[in-house]
């Protein structure tokens, strides 16, 4: 009986919420369909908290894409992105969003860690492929988590 007058309520919301759509006869707006290409970096890793980069495409979401193509070059973030497997979800520390992926099957050799700081807004990113190490910063100044 619960469940039945819980899909009755559910049938009426969404119908009460077509009806006014249908009524009003107004376009949906367009800022509201194209939300991701106004999403911010900030936004896009507040809203990923608790979930993996994959499930969010964190990598190809354009705010996030071209600050990271800007800061590795295109042949690195290619390679970033084609070997970003084994993935950590994002987390928020009392200061900066934090997740870290590696290449299947070669974990510890070739990983990457992404540390953004929303208080600079500035991303760093841990690049490490076959045990070769570089870290690139958009703000040479602010620390990323693996500074501490």
């Amino acid at each position: 009986m619960k469940k039945i007058l819980l899909v009755v309520l559910c049938a009426l919301a969404l119908g009460t919420q077509m009806s006014q759509a249908t009524r009003t006869n107004e376009p949906v707006p367009v800022a509201a369909s194209s939300k991701s290409a106004r999403s911010t970096v900030k936004s896009v890793f507040q809203n990923g908290i608790g979930k993996y980069p994959f499930d969010i495409n964190l990598l190809t979401v354009p705010a996030v894409k071209n600050r990271l193509v800007a800061l590795l070059g295109a042949k690195r973030y290619n390679f970033m992105v084609k070997n970003f497997d084994v993935e950590t979800p994002i987390e928020f520390t009392s200061w900066n969003f934090h997740t870290m992926a590696c290449q299947a099957h070669n974990c510890g050799t070739t990983e990457f860690e992404i540390s953004y700081n929303p208080d600079s807004d500035a991303l760093a990113v841990r690049y490490r492929v076959d045990d070769k190490e570089q870290i690139f910063k958009e703000k040479k100044s602010v620390n990323a988590i693996w500074d501490y």
